[in-house]
């Protein structure tokens, strides 16, 4: 029997929509991910996530796979995850990043830029204006993984909190690297786009003058951008996003 049996005309082209390209099909139909509606996506807000979710909450075997996948196709890079430590799960922490040596934040943004159309709030290389030793997490010889929530707009609950809260409050948040990688899985996945209407504030980095870089994208002229905030600026379309990571593991036993 045909896994399209009973389904109207109408509706197996509904299904080809909804799905978006042959790619994102099979990993539909081999359950790899399943797909939102759209009202359950406006109703429960840890579903607002395009669409776009690993089936049965955070598999982490199809979280590796896809994001080994993901490397090949979109930097053409073969990269071995099944040896990374992998944070603890947390409930509704139910997407990931992986971040992988021999990847800068410039390179992830050029990679932007390629792929989805870009622009920086400055000339200089992000390398230099976004220090490493500056971000909360860096990738030294091997890579390592995060979890985040699974969502189009970035946390709610971190809403009108700047860095400097953020910071005493002891939160672990993203880093500009892991939202520039994040963002180019989603449109890889989806052909979508994050932080549409807000503004991902990555507290988990800073400029080398201290300052706050972010991201959003940029509907009017159709690019992703790489802005800034000062670190005590805060505002209720200014979020960061909030992440578990291992070291959480380490500082919880």
């Amino acid at each position: 029997m045909s896994d399209f049996d009973g389904l109207t005309l109408k509706q197996v082209m509904d299904l080809g929509n909804k799905i978006g390209g042959q790619e994102r099909a099979k990993r539909f139909m081999s359950g790899e991910l399943i797909l939102v509606d759209k009202a359950q996506q406006i109703s429960h807000d840890g579903w607002a996530n395009g669409g776009v979710t690993y089936a049965s909450g955070l598999d982490t075997a199809a979280f590796l796979a896809d994001w080994t996948k993901f490397y090949t196709d979109v930097f053409g890079v073969v990269v071995d995850l099944s040896h990374v430590s992998l944070p603890p799960v947390r409930s509704s922490f139910g997407w990931g990043v992986a971040v992988i040596p021999g990847i800068s934040v410039q390179q992830a943004f050029d990679k932007c830029v390629e792929r989805l159309r870009g622009w920086k709030y400055t000339d200089q290389s992000l390398d230099k204006a976004v220090p490493k030793d500056k971000d909360e997490r860096t990738v030294k010889d091997a890579p390592y993984i995060i979890w985040c929530r699974p969502r189009v707009e970035a946390d709610e609950e971190l809403k009108n909190l700047s860095a400097k809260k953020i910071a005493e409050r002891d939160i672990t948040t993203m880093t500009l690297l892991e939202r520039l990688l994040l963002e180019l899985w989603f449109h890889y996945k989806t052909s979508g786009h994050l932080d549409i209407k807000n503004y991902t504030l990555c507290s988990g980095s800073r400029h080398s003058d201290g300052s706050v870089p972010g991201v959003d994208w940029d509907s009017a002229h159709g690019r992703l951008r790489v802005r800034w905030s000062g670190v005590e600026r805060c505002s209720d379309y200014i979020r960061a996003r909030e992440v578990v990571s291992v070291a959480d593991a380490k500082q919880a036993a």
